[in-house]
């Protein structure tokens, strides 16, 4: 057996002593790194999840800001071409340039071969002033008179000035008493003509005048004083013109009621609304009427509540043509509802100007216009409806772009992160509403009588927002509800063709029935 080298050994393990301490110094390093590499993943970590938070923050920001640009642009593109804003509201006169109309390309003004409607001499006048006019070098010569009634003095033209001149009449009337022998003497008075019951007062012309300046002109109580004071110098006090215009109210109750009881046996009428500064508070005009009638009323609600309060529509058996107000939905008793194409043009229209990819639009429009010509053409022919297969064939045109309109305009997609869905994009509220109310957006198509839009409803209520920017404001609401009264009269009297002046006579004479009618009570 061979010796141990003990020196061998102890070097042995002093190598595996030192590689022991290096293998544990190794592991202290390791973990160490390990420690330190775990601390800096955990930092990235939580920097990457700060990151991640950022950006899904900056994104959320991106889409709300993304729609509100789109709200303000299409807010920028909105003018009263293609919404329910008036032409003042325009910015610029470039608000009109992308509008649905097709224009003539005529230059603006009358045309060649039109009739005319210029001055005329009017058919009465109080009196006739002649003036002849010599010759300058005639004037002063001696044998001026000589030459009176030859050929050398005669007509070469003749021309006329029309004026108008503010006379104050003033009306005497003296109650003569006389002592009858016949009758045992009895005392004998004569009789006032009727409407003359104070010492003093104002007559029919001056009342006619000053209602006509407040109602038909639309200036307020202080400027009718103020015109008729200039005028004619009569100080007609504010008191009583509002008195005047109050008591005409009155007296005309019966021939509002009339107007309405009228208008209920009417095939097709007409609805809107529009707002009223009373006092302060904003109230509405609601109106119905057609062709030849115009029913007015006020109320606080512009609703249901004031549509009822009117006594119209919960009455009428008729065709009704409105917007798309849903409060005339609620009258089941109608026969019919037109929707009116020119509010729908119009929004048709916003979304060509905001959104010009969506070409649905553009083509239904199109779509709206050819069924209007192509109804005006059959008028004109005299006929009173269109063919099954051409009316077919519009249709189906409509229901095309309609169904185009909702596959490129698709319902807003899920939030992520709140699970609810995004509000609907105009354009897609506009193609379900014109989905919804197809046959009623179509109805002047299929029943001549019904016309294509609603213009008359919106005619008969323009005087009362020019009475607002005129006047501002209705201090009471009995002085709103006679404004609503009388205009409906003036309103209807003009559709007869009867003259606001001479309506408003026969009114003051209790005699307004004819200014419609024709008739006396």
């Amino acid at each position: 057996m061979e010796s141990i080298n003990v020196e061998f050994v102890q070097n042995l393990l002093a190598s595996y002593k030192e590689l022991q301490e290096s293998y544990y110094a190794l592991q202290n390093r390791m973990a160490a790194f390990e420690a330190m590499a775990t601390a800096k993943f955990e930092a990235y970590e939580a920097e990457l999840a700060e990151k991640d938070a950022v950006i899904a923050s900056l994104k959320s920001e991106v889409a709300d800001l993304t729609k509100k640009l789109e709200r303000y642009r299409e807010k920028d593109k909105t003018n009263s071409s293609n919404s329910h804003m008036p032409p003042s509201s325009d910015k610029t006169k470039s608000a009109h340039k992308n509008t649905h109309k097709n224009t003539s390309g005529r230059k603006p003004g009358a045309q060649k071969g039109h009739k005319g409607s210029g001055m005329s001499l009017p058919a009465h006048y109080d009196r006739q002033e002649i003036t002849s006019l010599t010759p300058k070098p005639c004037q002063s010569c001696p044998i001026r008179f000589v030459c009176s009634g030859l050929a050398c003095s005669r007509v070469s033209e003749v021309r006329h000035e029309v004026d108008v001149v503010v006379q104050v009449v003033v009306h005497k009337y003296e109650q003569l008493e006389c002592i009858c022998h016949r009758l045992d003497n009895a005392v004998l008075r004569g009789t006032f003509p009727e409407g003359i019951a104070a010492t003093m007062q104002y007559g029919q012309e001056t009342r006619a005048l000053a209602i006509a300046l407040l109602n038909e002109g639309a200036v307020s109580a202080q400027r009718t004083h103020d015109i008729l004071s200039a005028l004619a110098g009569m100080p007609v006090s504010v008191g009583s013109i509002i008195a005047w215009n109050l008591g005409l109210s009155d007296d005309l109750e019966g021939v509002h009621r009339e107007i309405r009881d009228e208008l209920l046996n009417a095939d097709v009428a007409h609805g809107d609304e529009t707002s009223m500064n009373v006092n302060g508070t904003n109230w509405w005009v609601h109106v119905a009427c057609n062709k030849l009638l115009t029913y007015l009323t006020v109320h606080k609600r512009r609703g249901h509540e004031g549509i009822c309060a009117a006594d119209f529509f919960p009455l009428y058996r008729g065709i009704c043509v409105t917007d798309c107000w849903k409060a005339y939905d609620m009258f089941k008793t109608l026969s019919g509802h037109g929707r009116c194409c020119a509010h729908i043009l119009r929004e048709l229209q916003k979304v060509i100007d905001t959104h010009p990819e969506l070409v649905w639009a553009k083509y239904l429009q199109q779509t709206l216009l050819k069924m209007k010509a192509a109804k005006e053409r059959a008028i004109a022919k005299g006929k009173s409806s269109l063919s099954r297969s051409t009316i077919y064939g519009y249709m189906a045109d409509y229901d095309l772009w309609i169904r185009s309109g909702k596959y490129y305009t698709p319902l807003p997609s899920e939030n992520p992160e709140t699970g609810k869905k995004e509000s609907k994009s105009y354009a897609r509220r506009l193609v379900e509403r014109l989905e919804r109310y197809r046959d009623e957006v179509c109805l002047f198509l299929t029943k001549f009588v019904v016309p294509f839009d609603n213009n008359q409803a919106e005619r008969d209520l323009r005087p009362v927002k020019t009475k607002m920017k005129v006047s501002g404001v209705m201090r009471t609401e009995r002085g709103a509800k006679a404004y609503a009264i009388i205009r409906s009269f003036l309103s209807t009297a003009k559709k007869h063709g009867v003259n606001i002046m001479v309506a408003l006579r026969l009114a003051f004479a209790g005699r307004a029935r004819e200014a419609i009618w024709g008739v006396t009570y």
